[in-house]
């Protein structure tokens, strides 16, 4: 579980991030080449990165829950080896 939530989190969060800059379709029109005006069948290809910057607006905050989790979880099984 914690190899999975430290990875998708960051991710997540870049996605969520460019997503509320509006920097997505930006990114894919640069990385594909498309210049403005010139809409081509790659429209499809932006809603599926629509897609997953919905995805990552609802599965951010439970991956920030789980993160939190495995901090509390990793602190207390540390702390309890320590003390004693």
């Amino acid at each position: 579980m914690t190899l999975l939530v430290a990875t998708l989190l960051p991710l997540a969060i870049i996605v969520v991030t460019l997503a509320m800059l509006n920097l997505e379709h930006v990114l894919f029109d640069l990385m594909a080449g498309i210049q403005p005006g010139n809409e081509t069948s790659s429209d499809t290809a932006y809603q599926i990165v629509f897609l997953l910057a919905i995805f990552s607006y609802v599965s951010s905050p439970f991956l920030a829950g789980a993160y939190v989790f495995c901090v509390v979880r990793a602190w207390r099984r540390g702390r309890g080896t320590e003390g004693t």
